[in-house]
């Protein structure tokens, strides 16, 4: 099992003290948790024990947890959300939080928050090491080399994997790596970023790009639902929203506009 760190931020020291105690108590993936009651000194602990998870109260104090991300920056760390607002939980999805949870804190939530983060955080420690090992895929590295093939190449550390174009229902993007869900039921992680999928797989006329997470294999889709806000029904019974950016195009592209 991978172990990580954690950190809590917030403004009422009974709350971190008790979080910090059921973390340790109920998430065995953690092994180290700290804690603070103000943003600057978040912001300090933050940038000395680079987290891999911070919790994070949306006021603290006079100051919000926004403002803290602000001044962050880009950092790897997971970010869970911890409020009594429900308000603030459309903002924090612009911050990509990877949850947000109400007090008072329900530990079979909390518990399923972290266990979904670590997994996160696994994906993120595969793909670095995939990185460091440096495997050069040549022919098909190069994607207008191979832009017209019927395959593509994953690779990960042990194996090179070639996946049929037409295997493929949907790609999804997460963070800077792409995942690719397959008819047979199975996911791939790629390190390569949603656009580079889009600029491959387009041009080979079967895929649309119907939202910025999401690039589809219009031979998957079972139907638009309309009613719901405009959805792609796809063959693995999975949702996937069309933005309202993409939606025209879509329409146009399947002589529907």
């Amino acid at each position: 099992m991978s172990l990580h760190t954690a950190i809590v931020i917030d403004d009422h020291e009974d709350t971190v003290e008790l979080l910090k105690l059921c973390l340790k108590k109920y998430c065995h993936s953690i092994k180290e948790v700290y804690g603070s009651t103000d943003v600057q000194d978040g912001f300090h602990k933050i940038q000395e024990y680079e987290p891999d998870i911070i919790f994070l109260d949306v006021m603290i104090g006079e100051d919000t947890a926004f403002n803290l991300l602000d001044n962050l920056g880009k950092i790897d760390s997971e970010i869970i959300f911890i409020s009594s607002f429900k308000e603030f939980a459309l903002k924090a999805i612009d911050y990509e939080v990877s949850n947000y949870l109400l007090k008072p804190i329900d530990i079979k939530k909390l518990v399923i928050a972290v266990r979904k983060v670590s997994e996160k955080l696994k994906t993120k420690v595969y793909m670095k090491e995939l990185l460091q090992n440096e495997i050069e895929l040549k022919d098909f590295n190069n994607l207008k080399d191979y832009s017209n093939k019927s395959v593509i190449a994953i690779a990960s550390t042990a194996k090179i994997e070639l996946i049929k174009v037409e295997d493929i229902i949907f790609c999804e993007a997460e963070r800077s790596y792409t995942i690719l869900y397959l008819k047979d039921g199975t996911s791939k992680v790629s390190s390569k970023n949603l656009l580079e999928y889009e600029n491959l797989l387009v041009p080979k006329g079967a895929f649309f790009r119907i939202h910025r997470k999401y690039l589809v294999n219009l031979h998957m889709i079972e139907n638009i639902n309309k009613s719901a806000g405009n959805y792609c029904e796809m063959i693995n019974k999975k949702s996937l929203p069309i933005s309202k950016r993409k939606r025209e195009k879509l329409f146009k592209f399947l002589g529907i506009a």
